[in-house]
């Protein structure tokens, strides 16, 4: 065959060769087509919810948006991240009150130096104690407590101060919490944060500071365990609503503020419910829908470095425990945004 033959031949088969590859192209496709219809698809989770639609979230900490907020995400993923399809929802019991309860807060008040002649007032569930120089606040359907010393009228209180180590100081303030009887298993089975503050009576600020050798006063916050992968968040996210703030002296220690604000779940009463999806947590928060709990020094442009979903602790009664998106940005700003898919929750009126 001479080569202008050849070439003559495959002028000729090119078509029905083309044409071959085009319906093997073509039959390939269908198939694959057919194939996916008729595989089983993924079962569908249905959601029973056994609460119901449940309340929403009452945030006790808020921050206004700034002035049209620019948000940006700059995480390691590069993304909004999901978390898992549901978590769970625990039920709170509502806290009743107690009998005896008058014994128990007498019992209290001594622990922070009121004298045994000391009446207190009480309005609904709360019960205080006040004199010119302290305040002490009691719930007294679950003795959930405030304290407060007047230092400000007292500043030689920090005057000789000494700064024990960690150890010594998370044990003086269990040492305390158990004088007053409320020392929560859960907060006993979590973590504790030490700050070591100064107290400038000049401007009556307490200031972190970087060297403990400049501190006067010191901070323990306490913090409930995680619940398996996700932590439990605060109100104010950087600082616990339960902590000690004590002064020590070489002689002993003053306790000047206290607060325990916690609300057993019932562990038994675990119940899944539905997720929102990352993506859909981040356009709420852009779009106004999430809640800034610490602002820091940031401008109108936000940018997040981290987020995560975890439990949000409240400081007040809610009848639900339940997770939350949780935003961290630069200079100390943190937004939470609900996680459970909104129709599961109640709208505001239907809760009211």
């Amino acid at each position: 065959m001479t080569l202008s033959e050849f070439s003559f031949t495959v002028r000729r088969a090119a078509p029905v060769v083309i044409l071959g590859f085009t319906l093997f192209i073509v039959f390939f496709v269908l198939m694959r087509m057919l194939f996916t219809a008729l595989r089983p698809s993924a079962p569908q989770t249905v959601y029973t919810p056994a609460f119901g639609k449940i309340d929403p979230i009452t945030f006790s900490q808020k921050i206004d948006y700034p002035p049209n907020p620019l948000f940006t995400i700059d995480n390691i993923e590069g993304r909004p991240i999901t978390a898992s399809s549901s978590a769970d929802i625990y039920f709170v019991p509502q806290p009743t009150s107690r009998f005896g309860y008058a014994q128990a807060l007498s019992f209290m008040a001594k622990a922070v130096g009121f004298s045994p002649e000391t009446n207190y007032a009480l309005t609904g569930t709360e019960a205080v104690y006040e004199n010119g120089s302290q305040r002490l606040k009691v719930d007294i359907s679950n003795f959930n407590f405030t304290f407060d010393l007047n230092f400000e009228q007292q500043p030689e209180i920090f005057d000789n101060t000494i700064i024990p180590d960690e150890i010594n100081i998370l044990n003086y303030a269990i040492e305390f919490l158990r004088k007053m009887n409320r020392y929560p298993s859960e907060l006993a089975q979590g973590t504790n944060n030490v700050i070591y503050l100064k107290y400038e009576p000049t401007t009556k600020e307490f200031n972190v500071v970087e060297n403990i050798s400049d501190a006067n006063v010191v901070e323990i916050d306490l913090f409930p365990p995680d619940i398996g992968v996700y932590p439990i968040v605060p109100p104010k996210y950087f600082n616990s609503q339960n902590y000690v703030v004590m002064v020590f002296k070489p002689r002993g220690y003053q306790v000047i503020k206290a607060q325990i604000k916690h609300f057993s779940k019932d562990i038994e009463s675990a119940a899944p419910y539905p997720l929102k999806s990352g993506d859909l947590a981040w356009e709420e928060l852009k779009n106004g829908k999430g809640t800034i709990v610490s602002s820091g020094q940031n401008t109108n442009q936000i940018t997040i470095r981290e987020m995560f979903v975890g439990y949000y602790d409240p400081d007040i009664y809610q009848p639900y425990f339940q997770p939350v998106y949780v935003f961290l940005g630069d200079n100390n700003f943190a937004a939470y945004v609900p996680a459970i898919q909104e129709e599961y929750v109640k709208m505001i009126d239907e809760s009211l």
